[in-house]
């Protein structure tokens, strides 16, 4: 497990399990970045969202992380985690 010289910034903890997003997936309507482990186990549990508790699939919800303008947010997410990774790493 990889070591850094500081806490995780929540910006980059799942907010459901608090524990570092290894697959980062956005959610529909608030926009907020989880972890691929928790929403899918979540939605195969609850066919809701979680922040709204509006119905909410797996099928759904795969298909808006299709989107382009999602994977830009997911993209920039990678990028400022890996920066910050890069720059804390002990």
């Amino acid at each position: 497990k990889e070591k850094y010289d500081e806490d995780i910034p929540r910006e980059f903890l799942d907010p459901i399990m608090f524990t570092s997003i290894n697959e980062p997936y956005e959610i529909p309507d608030v926009k907020q970045i989880v972890d691929k482990y928790t929403i899918f186990n979540h939605l195969t549990f609850s066919h809701t969202n979680p922040f709204t508790n509006s119905a909410l699939t797996k099928e759904e919800f795969i298909e808006y992380n299709r989107r382009d303008d999602v994977k830009e947010r997911i993209q920039k997410f990678i990028t400022d985690f890996s920066k910050w990774k890069n720059e804390h790493k002990m």
